[in-house]
């Protein structure tokens, strides 16, 4: 059984989602998104908070409707 990952890069985060890497940027850089900067060239984000996000995501569609 293969663990799941606790942290994803950004390519890993956009096909999750189904956007493109741009998208996610845009998600990050506003706060919508967190993420965690660890090196000059490198952000990760941390799988937990892409599943708050995808909740609050949903719930705001619902709220909407």
């Amino acid at each position: 059984m293969q663990k799941s990952k606790e942290y994803m890069r950004v390519g890993e985060v956009a096909e999750c989602l189904g956007v493109s890497v741009r998208t996610v940027w845009m998600w990050a850089k506003s706060g919508e998104l967190k993420s965690v900067k660890i090196a000059k060239k490198l952000t990760i984000f941390r799988k937990v908070d892409i599943d708050e996000f995808i909740v609050k995501k949903i719930n705001e569609t619902l709220v909407k409707e």
